[in-house]
């Protein structure tokens, strides 16, 4: 893998298991795979980073994804439910879960685009935005 992405390095946040799995999988770990622990701060990693790797299997209101773009961070991101939604292919790249090759080749078209600048329209998810969509459903609901 190395070889076909030059300069990669990925870091995982997380828990204890996160670091057993990853040094299960040997010759990456240590070399382009990284593991930094747990961090109820991980907003300075995440605006540093190129891209930010969403492997979740579901979503709700995909949080992190909006907290990446909103701090000028792409995301790649397995192809859940509610993260399709955001897929355009220059801010968020979906690739097939459980596909490594599909991950691969989208690996490769987000290097080859990291330089571009996010830009992605955040209004959506205002919080007033939220708060009016939420209180039309609790009336609808209520009603």
């Amino acid at each position: 893998i190395q070889e076909d992405i030059p300069n990669v390095r990925i870091y995982f946040i997380g828990n204890n298991q996160v670091d057993q799995l990853l040094r299960e999988q040997k010759g990456l770990y240590g070399k382009m795979v990284f593991y930094l622990g747990e961090t109820t701060e991980p907003y300075g990693y995440v605006k540093n980073a190129d891209y930010l790797i969403l492997p979740s299997r579901w979503e709700g209101l995909p949080m992190v994804v909006l907290e990446a773009l909103a701090l000028g961070t792409k995301v790649i991101a397995a192809d859940t439910a509610n993260v399709k939604a955001f897929a355009d292919e220059h801010n968020v790249y979906l690739y097939k879960q459980g596909n490594a090759d599909d991950l691969l080749h989208v690996l490769h078209q987000a290097y080859e685009n990291k330089l571009n600048r996010v830009y992605f329209d955040l209004t959506p998810f205002s919080p007033e935005r939220v708060g009016e969509k939420m209180f039309a459903l609790y009336q609808k609901i209520c009603h």
